[in-house]
């Protein structure tokens, strides 16, 4: 089984988000954390060794990171921020909301350099693994997804931000929460 998980970077991360004394914010980030970690838990704790890519900034703590117990293997498939600045890929381009400073073709570019060496990063640490699990962020899920295909990787997508339980904006959840 090969699969992939987009996603938004916020719920990959095992540090908190927000930074608030409301209990009630601080649940919504919880609960939707929980739900992500179970979503990760129900494909891994299925038969086989996995591999399990994920794409998120170098160095940081991430939920995915934790399934790596053997038989399984965890590497990070993220173009590091050197080789990015090294190719002239700017740090900001993909900010959420977009970034008015770039042209849709640069960022198409930026992203396809991007999604290529996330597939070679696959490649050189798959291993003899069983199964891939790849997590990345919901813009490089189609592009990834068909470069593992013309790759001979049959794959599937699961995006999180489809889930009744997904919620994109916490502030905004608990604003109309009347939790105040």
């Amino acid at each position: 089984m090969n699969i992939i998980i987009a996603t938004d970077h916020k719920l990959q991360r095992k540090a908190q988000q927000i930074l608030s004394t409301s209990a009630a914010l601080c649940r919504i980030e919880t609960d939707q954390k929980e739900r992500y970690i179970k979503l990760l838990n129900d494909y891994v704790c299925r038969p086989g060794s996995w591999f399990i890519g994920e794409e998120i900034e170098h160095g940081a703590l991430t939920f995915a990171r934790d399934f790596a117990c053997p038989p399984n293997t965890y590497w990070n498939i993220d173009m590091p921020r050197d080789q990015r600045l090294e190719l002239r890929i700017p740090l900001d381009y993909a900010n959420e909301g977009g970034n008015r400073r770039y042209t849709v073709e640069q960022i198409a570019g930026w992203n396809q350099q991007r999604e290529g060496f996330m597939l070679e990063q696959i490649r050189l640490h798959r291993g003899n693994t069983d199964n891939m699990l790849i997590v990345c962020g919901a813009m490089h899920a189609e592009a990834l997804a068909g470069l593992l295909r013309a790759d001979n990787h049959p794959v599937d997508i699961y995006d999180v931000r489809k889930e009744e339980w997904y919620i994109e904006d916490w502030s905004q959840a608990y604003m109309k929460s009347g939790e105040l």
